[in-house]
């Protein structure tokens, strides 16, 4: 599996943030993220209504693998006794056949629209191209315009079909010659 240590990233608002792989130890920090959503991004995000998740949930998704890479944009506080919190999430999941993964990316509502999105599917891109992934798909309501305004603006070539008030997307990794 290719490496990824993690990469500092500055937001378009000028924000320093850390986008770095999974750990076991997110379990908690993924919680509070899950909390600061909104419900509007939780429903559009998981395509139902969600009140709360735990750790006991997400303990499937806090390690990285050949079949599922995930990672996270992490804010170190300027104060010194504060923690450090998680503002996103991406992951690519492998399914059958072996050269395709779904995809996914959430990012907490005061964080959105600052390039961060954009710059996690990129690198989730790179090492799933580096591991053999040929293609990624996923599912967007079609009620999701920021999504699917979102996967237009990454100038990205992808195919999709509309069924049932979902857009059903894939996108041709081996297309892609550059990162963003």
């Amino acid at each position: 599996m290719t490496e990824f240590n993690g990469e500092n990233v500055t937001l378009k608002d000028g924000l320093e943030v850390l986008i770095r792989p999974i750990q076991n130890d997110d379990g908690q920090k993924l919680v509070e993220m899950f909390n600061y959503l909104s419900e509007e991004t939780k429903y559009t995000r998981f395509m139902k209504f969600r009140k709360s998740i735990d750790e006991e949930e997400l303990e499937p998704f806090l390690t990285a693998d050949k079949k599922n890479f995930a990672i996270v944009a992490e804010i170190e506080p300027d104060d010194e006794d504060k923690e450090s919190f998680i503002i996103a999430d991406g992951r690519y999941v492998l399914d059958e056949p072996p050269d395709k993964a779904s995809v996914a990316i959430i990012v907490q509502d005061d964080y959105q629209r600052q390039g961060l999105a954009t710059h996690m599917l990129s690198i989730l891109i790179d090492i799933a191209k580096e591991n053999g992934i040929k293609y990624f798909h996923g599912e967007i309501l079609l009620e999701n315009s920021k999504m699917l305004n979102f996967i237009k603006r990454t100038g990205y070539q992808y195919s999709y079909h509309d069924q049932k008030g979902v857009r059903y997307f894939n996108i041709d990794l081996e297309q892609i010659k550059t990162p963003l």
